[in-house]
């Protein structure tokens, strides 16, 4: 009997065994993974503030660009009023 028992008692301790190395295979596995997650993160995240900055960049460009236009759309709006003007001179 107390064979027996001691038989079953190394049977479940073998199993506990071969549970905790599955956890700890389990867990190498997994902070391996999070490593990788972590760089990927990372990745992007470098990624995400060039594409920012390329943004800010347009968009200071394009601020730039339409001040320029406005610039020139109210020149034309002078020189097509002298235009008128002198027109109206030569009609009257």
């Amino acid at each position: 009997m107390d064979a027996k028992f001691t038989e079953q008692f190394l049977g479940v301790r073998e199993r506990f065994r071969t549970l905790e190395l599955r956890m700890e295979q389990f867990e190498v596995r997994l902070t391996e993974s999070m490593v990788r997650l972590q760089e990927d993160v990372s990745a992007i995240s470098r990624r995400l503030d060039a594409v920012n900055e390329r943004v800010e960049r347009l968009e200071a460009e394009m601020v730039r660009v339409n001040q320029r236009i406005d610039g020139l759309s109210e020149e034309m709006r002078q020189r097509f009023r002298v235009v008128n003007d002198n027109l109206a001179a030569l009609a009257a």
